[in-house]
């Protein structure tokens, strides 16, 4: 599909806070009214990115330059074909048409769109398919050297990292999570905390005994004031009142698996290695899904690694050649 084919307009995303002069120009671009819908800043950052990349696809500047209330099904279709030419992966299309319904359902809801041109979109199958998982659970021996890589006796920054590390594995919390926790989350009686995960939806998760003592470690140095749990630290050790960011989660994985001598691994990778240690103990699929926060159990099942391992483990032992 061509620059022809669609008609530039002039809508824009304001920013700060939305006044009421604001509100016509908002509202006429169905793609920032579905990004503004949106609960979590994770879902608003990646449906961004992915409508930037479809707007380029169809021969516009951005999102604010594109008229999506003039998309048709063979335009999606054209786009999913794009996509796929790409080698991206089932998932990440049905990802882009998930977005590209949302918009065109804004657009018909703001009446930019006919009802049937809206449900002509709408009735378009995800595409089918599946990949292998991706990512990793790491060993039991990696995690204790990860967790031996941060026990340097007094230093602030070891104790602030073995406490993320053992959130992260003994919980299996996202980044964001971690980032947005506070010392007023945790609950000593049940040895619990709150969290707001995925969706702006609250959970309780309980926390093993190793992890309890990790995070009263930190406590011990941090204090144990109201505000975020974990602090940004300078070089001389001084903790600053300020939280740590997902990037310094990043630095500080990757800065602790060079130092314990590990594989690389992603931080979403301590996720699923809490997932397939629950799994290994026998938990039954739906209590590890309520631990995942999950929606669906089929996504729980893709964190499992215990079948690959076992895989992997007799394919390598037996003897097919005598």
């Amino acid at each position: 599909m061509g620059r022809a084919v669609l008609t530039k307009n002039e809508g824009h995303i304001p920013k700060g806070i939305i006044s009421l002069e604001q509100t016509t120009g908002l509202f006429n671009n169905p793609a920032v009214a579905y990004i503004t819908r949106l609960s979590s800043r994770g879902s608003k950052r990646t449906v961004m990115s992915s409508l930037r990349i479809v707007a380029k696809m169809l021969g516009f500047s951005g999102i604010d330059t594109c008229p999506w209330q003039e998309l048709k099904r063979p335009h999606i279709l054209q786009i999913l074909f794009k996509l796929s030419e790409k080698n991206l992966s089932p998932a990440t299309q049905n990802s882009y048409l998930s977005s590209l319904k949302g918009v065109c359902e804004e657009a018909w809801m703001l009446e930019l769109m006919s009802a049937d041109d809206y449900q002509k979109i709408y009735k378009i199958p995800s595409v089918k398919g599946s990949r292998l998982a991706a990512g990793r659970a790491l060993e039991p021996a990696e995690v204790r050297s990860l967790m031996s890589a941060c026990t340097v006796a007094g230093c602030s920054a070891s104790a602030r990292d073995k406490a993320i590390l053992a959130l992260l594995i003994g919980c299996g919390l996202r980044k964001a999570e971690v980032t947005s926790l506070k010392v007023e989350d945790l609950n000593w009686n049940e040895s619990a905390f709150n969290v707001i995960g995925k969706g702006n939806k609250q959970a309780k998760c309980f926390m093993p005994a190793q992890t309890v003592k990790a995070v009263h470690g930190w406590l011990k140095l941090r204090g144990e004031q109201p505000g975020y749990l974990f602090s940004r630290i300078l070089k001389n050790g001084a903790i600053l009142n300020q939280p740590i960011s997902g990037q310094g989660i990043t630095y500080i994985l990757k800065k602790r698996g060079l130092a314990a001598d590990i594989e690389a691994f992603a931080p979403h990778d301590t996720r699923r290695t809490f997932a397939t240690r629950m799994f290994e103990s026998g938990a039954d699929a739906l209590i590890v899904q309520a631990a995942m926060r999950h929606a669906n159990l089929d996504t729980t099942r893709r964190y499992d690694f215990r079948g690959e391992k076992k895989l992997k483990e007799v394919s390598q032992s037996v003897n097919f050649f005598s």
